[in-house]
């Protein structure tokens, strides 16, 4: 007798893993419970840029336990967080505390942070948005006046929160000396009416000094920022050439008379004179020296000239991944040898890193290009300039804004 075969057919279906809205994978069980989580109140979350902050959130009543996330715009910053959960044992509920303790910059104003609770039945979330604190990022611009300027003023630029729109004015000069204070706090300059002979005292660094209550990351309350202004005027006979009124030769000898000049921008020729009389035989021969002289801005004695001119038309021309590429035209080198040099930094931070010494051209009106190398990839970054010879530095020129390239690198 045969016995009959009975064939069964088991269909066996595989269902896709269930994941988090980040990825994780999740492992449910019967009657599980989405967590619940408390809207934070209020939902701004107010912090300084130089403090970090600790903030709570918890989630209730989840089934299985619910993982917890920390999300600063599309940032997971989860890692800054520790945790606690709680299981009720009648219920198999579990309450989860997560502690998040971060420090924010000034990018960050105004951005949601999202805590964030996950398990197999669902998620929850809440936010609060950041008010970021900062200190006065203060910026003032190169200014060159023309002789013929009667409006001269000096602008500056106010980065904070919250914001203020005030400056205390400070006249230095090159090398530092002070020269005047300003009565008037306004975040633009308009400086005082003076004669066309005293507009080149005008010449000179000018600080503005900025405060909002904030401390800066440099560990100051109060945050300063300058520019250069050179105001064009006809050339000057020096202050300090009252020593030299009387000066002594022999007869039949030839002998050296100084005379101190200053002059933006330079003077284009120089003549001597007798009385009424020009003095052109060939037995006199002008000789042009550089040098540091001394004269009176404003009631004040500084000294002048002796450093170089900032270089002009700084700009960026290509940026690359870890690059940048930039251009200038050198200015008069003061009468010595003259080497420049860039700093950068990084967006939103203060501190300044120099390169090194660039030799390069100093022919006027000569374009000269270097490559800055080794930064980061998809960063933006500050570029400025300044030239420095034997005597002094040079102001910095004006700066300059550009983002470096995606890598293209897989991080795995």
């Amino acid at each position: 007798m045969s016995i009959p075969t009975l064939d069964i057919w088991i269909s066996v279906r595989t269902l896709p893993a269930v994941t988090d809205s980040l990825g994780h994978k999740l492992i449910g069980k019967k009657g599980s419970i989405k967590p619940i989580i408390t809207p934070f109140d209020p939902d701004i979350l107010s912090t300084e840029e130089t403090k970090s902050f600790d903030i709570s959130c918890q989630s209730t009543g989840s089934r299985p336990a619910a993982s917890m996330y920390w999300l600063l715009g599309q940032k997971n910053i989860t890692s800054n967080s520790t945790y606690l959960s709680n299981q009720e044992s009648l219920t198999d509920k579990y309450t989860v505390t997560s502690n998040l303790r971060y420090r924010v910059d000034r990018r960050y104003n105004g951005q949601k942070l999202i805590c964030r609770a996950v398990n197999i039945a669902g998620s929850m979330e809440t936010f609060r948005t950041l008010y970021v604190k900062y200190a006065p990022d203060v910026t003032v611009e190169n200014k060159t006046f023309s002789q013929t300027q009667s409006s001269r003023q000096i602008h500056s630029t106010l980065d904070s929160h919250p914001p203020v729109n005030t400056c205390k004015w400070h006249h230095l000069s090159k090398y530092g000396e002070h020269i005047r204070y300003f009565s008037g706090n306004n975040q633009i300059l308009t400086l005082p009416l003076v004669t066309e002979n005293k507009q080149y005292q005008d010449t000179g660094e000018y600080v503005c000094t900025a405060e909002n209550g904030i401390v800066g990351i440099n560990g100051q309350l109060k945050q300063t920022g300058s520019g250069y202004v050179n105001s064009n005027a006809p050339p000057v006979i020096t202050a300090d050439n009252k020593d030299n009124f009387t000066q002594y030769g022999k007869f039949g000898k030839g002998t050296k008379v100084y005379v101190n000049v200053y002059s933006i921008p330079k003077y284009s020729r120089i003549s001597w004179y007798i009385g009424n009389t020009q003095l052109v035989s060939r037995k006199y021969v002008t000789e042009v020296e550089p040098a540091i002289v001394q004269d009176v801005f404003h009631g004040v004695a500084v000294q002048l000239d002796g450093g170089p001119e900032t270089p002009l038309n700084f700009t960026i021309t290509s940026s690359g991944e870890t690059s940048i590429t930039v251009q200038w035209i050198p200015g008069y080198d003061g009468g010595h040898t003259q080497s420049f040099y860039i700093e950068y930094r990084m967006i939103g931070t203060n501190a300044w890193f120099p390169d090194h010494e660039i030799k390069t051209s100093n022919q006027l009106d000569s374009h000269n290009i270097y490559t800055l190398s080794g930064l980061q990839d998809k960063t933006t970054y500050e570029l400025r300039m300044y030239a420095k010879n034997k005597f002094n530095q040079s102001q910095h020129t004006d700066i300059q804004t550009t983002k470096t390239l995606h890598s293209g690198i897989v991080e795995i």
